[in-house]
């Protein structure tokens, strides 16, 4: 299955969840969650995957939106060009083959302060994650995806889609 991964979003590192996003862990946590805006700090619209969805749609591609605000489909051998071609042209028509403003560096301490709430998470759920690298590290551009991690499939242990859903609801990412 190829995934339209969120073209603008994967330029910041993560997909947003669609609604309000908690950048906290909703079980055990003492401290405030923080909150975030739909696509606040990943560049990504709020229904980028259900747009382009449509779009591919009215192509006749079959298409499914994921509750990460990504969409996937399944193609067939052969098909790969003319997948490239429709989702190229409704990426455009929706004027989201734009680069995102690069994040302010508010946006980028936001965003660190999410990752390492979210890294807090997903150990509670008992789940072994890297180390968030330093604030000054990120903040120069150093990349940090603990979903990544958890979900590469080189990993005997990786996250099946199922598991990274229902994570999601416990775990939002910022």
């Amino acid at each position: 299955m190829m995934q339209g991964k969120g073209k603008l979003g994967m330029l910041v590192l993560l997909a947003v969840l669609g609604g309000s996003v908690l950048a906290g862990c909703s079980s055990g946590s003492s401290s405030a969650p923080i909150t975030y805006e739909p696509g606040e700090l990943s560049g990504t619209e709020q229904d980028f995957a259900s747009e382009m969805a449509a779009c591919l749609k009215e192509s006749g591609w079959e298409v499914e939106v994921r509750p990460d605000n990504s969409y996937g489909i399944t193609l067939q051998e052969g098909q790969e060009a003319a997948y490239d071609a429709a989702d190229a042209a409704c990426s455009e028509s929706l004027g989201f083959d734009k680069q995102p403003e690069p994040l302010t560096d508010a946006q980028k301490k936001r965003l660190y302060e999410g990752l390492v709430s979210l890294t807090a998470c997903l150990r509670n759920e008992g789940h072994e994650v890297q180390d968030v690298p330093s604030e000054q590290a990120f903040l120069d551009d150093a990349m940090f995806d603990p979903y990544g991690e958890l979900r590469d499939p080189r990993r005997s242990d990786a996250l099946s889609d199922d598991e990274y859903y229902a994570l999601l609801k416990t775990c939002p990412q910022p």
